[in-house]
């Protein structure tokens, strides 16, 4: 993993290498940020996870019918608990906030199709946006892990992801 500034500009990358048997590997990264009460998040997708009370996936659905969830257009973050998964995100995302006249620009490479959201709730000082490759317990998910985005990789193989945060002013 590097860690590394390119200008303004935070670039993280990680990559994982297959020293063992054929296993599927997946990648993610996990920043926090910092929660405003007027802070607002753009990240389009297409479905979010829905959990159960373990916090493990429960089903899929299309974040049209979760519409405190459907961060399509800038919004605020739910008023509550969140933590879920998005899938069929455009590895691009926005984060306003607007009393501090700033936002931050992420963008992720093309293996980081998901994005986790977490917060757990309205009066929280932080949030985690997190893109990664497949959704938590992917192993035990109908259909196995490379199904939701985990690569099988045999000795000597390896995968990569990157992500970058951008920070600007607000104009």
């Amino acid at each position: 993993m590097t860690y590394a500034l390119q200008g303004a500009t935070l670039v993280m990358s990680l990559t994982m290498t297959n020293r063992g048997i054929r296993l599927p590997f997946g990648l993610g990264f996990h920043p926090w940020f910092v929660r405003d009460r007027d802070l607002r998040l753009t990240a389009s997708c297409d479905h979010v996870w829905l959990e159960n009370d373990d916090h493990l996936p429960k089903a899929v659905e299309p974040v049209s019918l979760h519409p405190d969830m459907n961060f399509n257009t800038a919004q605020p973050l739910p008023g509550r608990w969140i933590n879920n998964w998005f899938s069929a995100w455009n590895r691009q995302a926005a984060i306003d906030w607007p009393s501090r006249g700033i936002c931050a620009r992420i963008t992720a490479s093309e293996a980081l199709s998901q994005y986790v959201l977490f917060s757990p709730a309205a009066d929280a000082d932080f949030f985690c946006f997190e893109p990664v490759s497949h959704p938590v317990d992917a192993f035990n998910l109908e259909g196995g892990p490379e199904k939701y985005g985990m690569a099988a990789l045999g000795p000597g193989s390896a995968i990569a992801a990157t992500m970058k945060i951008m920070p600007r002013k607000l104009s």
